[in-house]
């Protein structure tokens, strides 16, 4: 009997996995395009060929509803203002532009500020609660996926990033 439960556990897991698409480190980074608060259309592949060599994408998935994105945001922001320009920030709100800019301006990240209001891109790299952060190089290579603000995942981006 216990064979039986052992292997059906096996199977689910095996099926849950072969048709589960998640998005993790030492992956390439799906394309897409975004548009900013401003009304600006964007398209990752393109930021990150602006980047300087060596350099790194901070992306954070939020929301406006998200009370642990109001404090991971800061801290985002601080790393990406300490590498000298090595690391850049980009907030993606769930929320419409209008609903996005009053939160991304009370945060000071209104120049790195894009929107996802139909979840498309959310989707893409399985976005399912906020926050959710990826660190992506200029290689288009995610080196890192943080689910959830804590001064763990914190700590492991200014890690990857080359924060102290």
């Amino acid at each position: 009997m216990k064979r039986i439960y052992k292997l059906r556990a096996i199977l689910g897991l095996t099926l849950f996995f072969c048709f589960t698409v998640i998005i993790y480190a030492d992956t390439t980074a799906e394309n897409f395009a975004l548009y900013n608060i401003k009304g600006e259309r964007f398209i990752l592949y393109n930021i990150l060929n602006s980047l300087p060599d060596g350099s790194m994408l901070i992306v954070n998935f939020t929301s406006v509803k998200c009370l642990p994105c109001t404090k991971e945001i800061p801290e985002l922001k601080n790393i990406s203002e300490s590498t000298a320009g090595n690391t850049k920030l980009m907030c993606i709100y769930a929320e419409t532009t209008d609903v996005a800019r009053i939160s991304a301006e009370s945060l000071g990240v209104s120049e790195c500020s894009y929107v996802d209001p139909f979840g498309n891109i959310q989707k893409t790299y399985n976005i399912k609660k906020y926050p959710v952060t990826f660190i992506i190089d200029k290689k288009f290579k995610i080196l890192g996926r943080f689910e959830g603000y804590s001064e763990r995942n914190i700590k492991k981006i200014k890690q990857l990033c080359g924060v102290k």
